[in-house]
């Protein structure tokens, strides 16, 4: 399974409703966290519901039975007994698309390990019609042993339905038989349905899809719901004769029955985990292909799209005849089915033979799809493939371990897909969507080993998936790449079918490699203790030829001591938060050399003597935190006199680098000098830990801009792509202010030159398009003339024939944004009615998030109104409209003022203003408006602790922006005055 985190594209939101937005700014995703933190709400309340109809213990229907504690002790534990295991579920779904109800019978056969008188599964929000019945086979018929039932009920805090029995059963093969009805959801979990609208007729219709990973394939049928209770599957699904069905195996027959049905009979799966299984009900259409294996492709969407998925079906082709090559194991069915849901939860699902999308995220159209969209279409296919060996052949005991499939999946998908489209620098792409994606939840108190304990997560976010796709990419670099890719071909061998841990995986690589390097030693701390390290360079003293590298817990807070436990978290180290750390280095005297060595959380310590010059020394650490290097770990490097050293050569390594000022001022001045001097890769590493350490109060900011300086002659995407983050989010937070000006006159200063050489047309290489898109952005918001010229004339040409003068995809999110932002009502109905009537998600999407961004105040407060109209938006679109708006500079006030003076409306609607109010005020930034919004709350008092926390947060969330632009404001204005050019 995979998310998309955080794109610079269209990214994800609202992921219930595949609203997108283009600019991931760290100011952006703090925002949209309010968002999140509604919607998880919303979730929760829809979850509830859904849980809360018990199952019953009676022959019949009767009300719900809540239990306050376990009946039977063997309830009490999360975890399943170890007396039995599945061997094979038979199960029919006869599906109701009118009450939207599931009528299930479900036979499992079960292995019985130990004796016991009680069956415990897995089951959410069923009502079971007759009591469970056991016996000796699966006929349930004169013929068989019935065994007899004393007592069957739900345990929900466990999500448990326990059935007991007479008297222990004996080792040996059993069936339990199980007859329910059960709802199909609306919240995108379990087996749910959504609405979508049909090209030929424009009619909205019904479909249904699944997500059962991680333990929703309990709400569907009752089941072992644990991803190392492996067994096969047999499905029949009953569904109306006007829809069509799949799942994960072949179709073996189809017949009609009574009740205008058809019956529908799938041969038997592999062994699998209950959470891959996965089913459809549309009426899509597809294309096909076939492998060189024989395996029979098809790619299933609307008809809208359909022509959109050609892309897709030639990355899933190419990528799993790789894969099969690279593995030496073939793809383990006939056929491989992919399905581009309207609404889907995730970006894609690894199914086994069924694998789902979100729509987007498997259709590229030339004139729709960013080529930054293009990239991340084709490594979440290849992450969903690198599933079917890493997850489905092989999967992870319990999902504590689940990096061993999400990690392993985010890195080969970059690697292959970097092979398959060698000019999408995906290597270098890797490093912005999950190496750097990991730094901010990874440092935070909050923060999660990648193997937590068992009793934790599972967590599927950007610690598990992204930080574990750099450790396995620093594994690699450590061990070398024949043998890292020989020790998984020796795992998947070895465990095929199965499940393992991560020491398993560590041991068969540290055989591969014949033991010269001990993997669980090595890199144990990498993933049982959270965080990453701080490595600080500085010149030895004593010898100045040589370094001392020190490291230290990195985390955000810089006042908390980083060497120790944080006393609220359940998670302690063993390690004394140190790493074994492959340490690379290069220096100016020969920058193309990388020096390697290793550098143990065990080295040796500073000397007294070294500590007590330490402090007078010109070092760009904040004071405060000098006091802590006595408890890092150290090591001497040479680093000759007089060269400069940058560290953590590309960015392999998950660590940030701080060096003293004279280093950093030397290379700002490299850069100046001949910026080829060093990689893209390391100029961005550069860029994003200096900007973060200032962000972080430990350096100044002049040491950061002072490297943005040479940007004057870049033209490349990986240093603008992390310049331009920084410097929005700086932009976002002086916007408003008398400080703004200054910083957009040298932002624009520093843009010119790169759009004037990449002009604005659709040409030139992938990655110059995507350098084109990165600099166009902010160049004409800031008002570059030829920048808002040549695209408000693109659009214009656009409204008078969007075929003709059709958009390419590389252009279309500037050129929409800019014809809005120097438009007027003309341009802003015009765009409004494409949103409105377009089927194409990603045209919508592009649309949705241009009409933010207008400048007449008229037009804004007319965009509020539609928002808050149910006959013009969907409601689910309200907050994120807000969100949109508030980045604009022009809106911020005018959102504000709407929801200052429509609290009535948000009250009623939303039984609370303050999640709004949050949203509304966070960009916020002079007393006035706090002292505005501490009266709001006080003229519209709302009790309850989640009130009262919200009000908090934005009240500190404003002072911070106050406290920020005192503390910054002139500092900013200096700097950028001595370094524009008048």
């Amino acid at each position: 399974m995979s998310e998309k985190k955080q794109s610079h594209q269209f990214g994800d939101t609202e992921k219930q409703n595949g609203i997108f937005c283009s600019y991931s700014r760290s100011f952006i995703w703090i925002v949209i966290t309010i968002i999140l933190i509604v919607a998880v709400g919303l979730a929760t309340g829809l979850l509830s519901r859904q849980t809360s109809v018990a199952i019953s213990s009676s022959p019949t229907t009767v009300n719900p039975i809540t239990l306050s504690g376990p009946k039977y002790s063997q309830l009490r534990n999360s975890r399943l007994p170890q007396t039995l295991s599945p061997l094979a579920y038979t199960f029919q779904l006869d599906l109701d698309m009118n009450k939207f109800t599931i009528n299930g019978i479900n036979i499992i056969q079960i292995n019985m390990t130990t004796p016991t008188n009680i069956i415990i599964v897995h089951a959410i929000g069923m009502t079971m019609l007759i009591t469970p019945q056991v016996a000796n086979d699966g006929n349930f018929n004169s013929q068989s042993i019935n065994y007899t039932i004393t007592d069957h009920g739900s345990y929900v805090k466990n999500s448990y339905y326990y059935v007991v029995l007479q008297d222990n059963l004996p080792l040996g093969i059993y069936y339990i038989k199980f007859t329910y009805v059960t709802s199909i959801s609306t919240d995108l979990y379990g087996l749910y349905r959504y609405q979508y609208t049909r090209a030929s007729d424009r009619a909205v219709i019904w479909g249904i899809a699944s997500q059962c990973e991680p333990s929703y394939t309990r709400r569907i049928l009752p089941c072992f719901d644990e991803p190392a209770l492996k067994a096969t599957f047999t499905a029949t699904i009953i569904i109306p004769n006007n829809y069509t069905t799949r799942w994960n195996m072949p179709l073996q027959k189809m017949d009609a029955i009574t009740g205008n049905k058809n019956r529908y009979q799938f041969g038997s799966s592999l062994v699998m985990s209950t959470y891959l299984l996965a089913f459809t009900v549309d009426d899509f259409d597809y294309i096909q292909g076939v492998t060189a294996s024989n395996t029979r492709i098809r790619v299933y969407a609307r008809q809208s799209v359909k022509n959109d998925t050609y892309f897709a079906l030639g990355v899933i082709r190419n990528m799993t005849e790789y894969f099969e090559n690279l593995f030496g194991i073939s793809y383990l069915l006939t056929k491989q089915d992919h399905v581009a849901v309207p609404a889907f939860s995730f970006t894609g699902m690894e199914n086994l033979g069924l694998i789902l999308y979100r729509e987007q995220f498997i259709t590229y159209n030339y004139y729709l799809t960013t080529l930054t969209f293009k990239r991340v279409i084709a490594t979440t296919i290849t992450r969903e493939l690198v599933h079917m060996w890493f997850g489905n052949l092989v999967t992870m005991t319990y999902w504590n371990h689940l990096w061993l499939k999400e990690g392993m999946a985010s890195f080969l998908a970059y690697y292959a897909t970097n092979i398959y489209f060698p000019s999408m620098n995906l290597m270098e792409m890797f490093t912005i969507d999950e190496t750097r994606n990991a730094f901010p939840p990874d440092s935070s108190l909050t923060a999660h080993p990648v193997v937590p304990p068992f009793q934790y997560g599972p967590f599927f976010d950007a610690i598990t998936s992204s930080k574990g796709a750099t450790i396995f990419q620093m594994i690699r670099n450590h061990i070398g790449h024949g043998d890292f890719m020989a020790s998984l071909k020796a795992y998947l061998a070895k465990f095929s079918y199965k499940t393992a841990t991560t020491p398993q995986l560590f041991s068969m690589m540290t055989t591969t490699v014949q033991n010269k390097v001990n993997i669980s030693n090595f890199f144990d701390c990498w993933i049982y203790q959270t965080g990453y390290p701080l490595v600080t360079i500085l010149r030895d003293q004593a010898n100045v030829n040589k370094g001392i590298v020190s490291q230290i817990r990195y985390l955000s807070n810089k006042s908390i001591n980083p060497s120790i436990d944080d006393p609220s978290s359940p998670y302690k180290s063993a390690c004394g938060y140190k790493w074994n750390i492959p340490f690379t280095f290069l220096t100016s005297n020969n920058p193309t050399a990388t020096m390697k060595t290793n550098f143990y959380k065990n080295s040796s310590q500073y000397r007294a003597n070294e500590m007590a010059i330490m402090p007078t020394m010109n070092i760009a650490l904040h004071e405060s935190n000098v006091l802590f290097l006595s408890f890092t770990a150290s090591l001497q490097i040479n680093w000759p006199a007089n060269t400069w050293i940058k560290a953590n050569v590309n960015q392999i390594g998950f660590y940030r680098v701080n060096y003293d000022l004279s280093n950093w001022n030397a290379l700002a001045n490299a850069l100046l000098s001949n910026h080829s001097v060093l990689s893209n890769l390391d100029i961005a590493s550069l860029l994003d830990d200096s900007f973060q350490f200032a962000a972080d109060d430990r350096i100044s900011y002049a040491i950061p801009l002072n490297l943005t300086k040479y940007l004057d002659k870049e033209t490349d995407f990986l240093p603008w792509y992390t310049a331009n983050k920084h410097l929005d989010a700086i932009g976002g937070r002086l916007r408003g202010s008398q400080y703004y000006q200054d910083y957009a006159q040298y932002h624009l200063q520093i843009l010119k030159p790169a759009v004037d050489a990449l002009g604005i047309s659709d040409t030139g290489t992938i990655i110059e398009k995507e350098t084109r898109l990165d600099v166009l952005k902010p160049a004409c918001t800031l008002g570059y003339s030829s920048c808002v010229i040549a695209a408000t004339r693109m659009f214009q040409d656009f409204m008078k024939d969007p075929i003709k003068n059709n958009i390419p995809g590389s252009l279309r999110e500037v050129v929409f944004r800019t014809g809005i932002e120097y438009g007027s009502v003309r341009e802003w109905d015009f765009l409004y009615n494409l949103y409105r009537t377009t089927l194409i998600p990603t045209e919508k999407s592009a649309s949705f998030y241009a009409l933010s961004f207008p400048r007449d105040p008229y037009i804004i407060n007319r965009y509020l109104q539609f928002a808050t109209d149910p006959t013009k938006f969907d409601p689910s679109n309200t907050y994120t409209i807000f969100v949109y708006l508030t980045f604009n500079p022009i809106g911020r006030d005018l959102v504000w003022e709407y929801v200052r003076q429509h609290s009535n409306y948000f009250m009623n609607r939303f039984k609370s203003t303050r999640p709004i109010v949050s949203i509304a005020a966070r960009p916020l930034n002079n007393q006035f408006r706090l002292n505005q919004v501490k009266q709001f709350f006080e003229d519209n008092p709302e009790p309850g602790p989640t009130a009262a926390a919200l009000e908090s947060r934005t009240l500190t969330t404003i002072s911070a922006n106050i406290q920020y632009l005192n503390k910054y404001g002139n500092i900013f204005t200096k700097w950028f005055k001595q370094n524009t050019k008048m």
